[in-house]
């Protein structure tokens, strides 16, 4: 039997991130500056689904695609690709939401993670 994918198992939701948009301020000089801002706090299951490593520019850069699931946050909260996600020391930028089977209960966001090792 196929699991629900609208129900979350108990204990799933394992780990703390932060949603992040940019937002675009001026400086002193007139000059825009790119920032960030927290739009949500949630918990979620975060999920590796592919990693593949680059060679370019003379370096090594792995590429690591994972699925993070969160609960919907509520119509006042609009998640986006371009957005990013942070866990602790790694920062997630959003390429695809699914709204699961368009209930509005349950958001799969599909991420990539840049690492670069000089």
């Amino acid at each position: 039997m196929m699991a629900n994918p609208l129900s979350l198992a108990a204990g799933s939701l394992r780990h703390s991130i932060s949603i992040d948009q940019r937002t675009t301020t001026t400086d002193s000089f007139g000059q825009p500056v790119d920032n960030w801002a927290s739009v949500l706090v949630t918990r979620a299951s975060i999920e590796m689904a592919s990693e593949r490593e680059l060679y370019s520019a003379g370096m090594f850069t792995s590429q690591v695609t994972h699925i993070i699931t969160i609960r919907w946050p509520g119509i006042l909260v609009q998640i986006k690709p371009g957005m990013r996600v942070r866990f602790g020391a790694h920062t997630y930028t959003i390429q695809a939401v699914d709204n699961v089977s368009e209930r509005s209960r349950v958001l799969r966001l599909f991420v990539l993670e840049i690492n670069g090792s000089e």
